[in-house]
């Protein structure tokens, strides 16, 4: 899911990363990929204070969920 929403953010398709950061988020509040999710669709309408505050959530969420790390740091 992570390449899915990373993918999105590079196309700039901030619609449909925006659906996919809400669905990810509906399903499952305890997944790194659904935080990555929002932070990627926050990193893109750049807001980058935001997005990294969901990378950290991710990281809360899963302390080993390397691409979290990753994303913070390019946001």
């Amino acid at each position: 899911m992570e390449i899915y929403s990373t993918t999105l953010w590079h196309l700039q398709k901030d619609v449909a990363l925006s659906v996919l950061s809400k669905d990810l988020t509906d399903m499952d509040k305890n997944s790194p990929e659904a935080w990555c999710a929002a932070g990627n669709c926050f990193s893109l309408q750049r807001e980058h204070d935001i997005a990294v505050k969901f990378f950290q959530r991710a990281i809360q969420v899963d302390p080993n969920y390397a691409y979290a790390y990753t994303r913070m740091s390019l946001s």
